[in-house]
């Protein structure tokens, strides 16, 4: 990590970290050692389970085939010769996301994680960013002229202290394939109880269906 002043916030991200129950107990031990475990907090952006499962599916699958290799449809991989869902697949696994919020809560307090809902943050970066801020406890900075929409891309973008927008890489924003609308509907199913939980622990309805 780059040496931080008192007057400044380090940040830095991963999408594995929530996933690895490990990942926390050794953060917990590191900051320890440095006295300062009240001083950190966690931003947590949750997009609809669904919608997630299909796009890292489609990520993996784009990877493959830049590799020359052949992947299995999102239906033949989600869900089992048995008809029920494969819960044990990583991309399933993943967007249960009450099971690993609440073991990240065996080590580190609510209080510390600032919920993003990333659905709404792509259609509407302001008030998403403006909660955040206040979560973070950051002076009040953000307005709604650091984003700019690209209406190729169709999506925001966060614009630089220069006036400049920023877009994501050109691998954000792929459009899903159809998915057979039995295998969603098992999914959704599957995922309900994760997401009950989940309000359950945040107070945080995210809207999914």
């Amino acid at each position: 990590m780059p040496p931080t002043t008192s007057t400044q916030i380090t940040i830095e991200k991963s999408p594995d970290y929530i996933i690895k129950p490990v990942a926390a107990i050794r953060l917990k031990k590191a900051i320890e050692r440095c006295g300062r475990s009240r001083d950190i907090k966690f931003i947590v952006v949750l997009r609809d389970p669904f919608t997630r499962t299909v796009s890292e599916y489609l990520h993996w699958k784009l990877y493959l085939q830049s590799e020359g290799k052949n992947i299995r449809s999102f239906e033949k991989l989600a869900i089992k010769n048995s008809g029920h869902v494969d819960n044990l697949r990583a991309q399933v696994n993943t967007s249960a996301y009450s099971y690993h919020v609440q073991n990240w809560l065996k080590v580190f307090d609510l209080s510390q994680m600032c919920f993003v809902d990333g659905d709404r943050l792509a259609k509407n970066p302001y008030p998403v960013a403006k909660k955040l801020e206040k979560c973070l406890e950051l002076e009040d900075f953000i307005t709604q002229e650091h984003f700019y929409y690209n209406k190729a891309k169709r999506f925001y973008c966060p614009v630089d202290r220069k006036g400049n927008p920023k877009c994501l890489s050109s691998n954000k924003g792929r459009p899903h394939p159809k998915i057979d609308v039995d295998v969603e509907m098992k999914l959704r199913a599957f995922f309900k109880p994760y997401n009950k939980a989940l309000y359950n622990v945040t107070g945080i309805n995210f809207g999914w269906r």
